[in-house]
């Protein structure tokens, strides 16, 4: 893929979500959760085909984010492995006091354009998403930009 392809792939410019600050970052709607019983199953342990039990489960991404950097690089990868599962916990990217701001905001930016994709996409599966964000904090940090 040459450069003038890849800046209209929708997977590179992500701009087909309505955004809000400075630089349009996606905002996603809360979406409550009723269970009795809530389990978990890290990103990391799902499998495609998994077991009946694990399925019953929701996925969370509470991991090191290397580990599900294919969500958000190769999102269409993924989709059918956690279609499977009862729910899923939105990726949020790491930011961490000692990073570096522009890193900060990279890590912001990412967990909103991955947020509203993965939701969008696993909506079409019927699947449940739950956004989870440190939305004070993100806050705060953009309105340092």
């Amino acid at each position: 893929m040459n450069s003038k392809e890849m800046r209209f792939d929708p997977l590179f410019m992500r701009n087909t979500f309505s955004g809000g600050g400075r630089w349009e970052i996606p905002f996603i709607k809360k979406q409550p959760l009723i269970s009795d019983k809530i389990a978990l199953i890290a990103y990391s342990d799902t499998r495609l085909h998994d077991l009946k039990e694990n399925c019953q489960k929701g996925v969370h991404f509470f991991l090191d984010d290397y580990r599900f950097n294919v969500v958000y690089n190769q999102p269409r990868r993924v989709i059918q492995r956690l279609s499977q599962y009862t729910f899923l916990l939105t990726p949020d990217y790491s930011t961490y006091a000692d990073m570096q701001p522009w890193r900060q905001l990279e890590s912001v930016a990412h967990s909103r354009c991955t947020q509203p994709l993965v939701r969008c996409v696993l909506a079409k599966f019927g699947i449940c998403c739950i956004s989870y964000d440190n939305v004070e904090y993100s806050m705060q940090l953009l309105l340092l930009f």
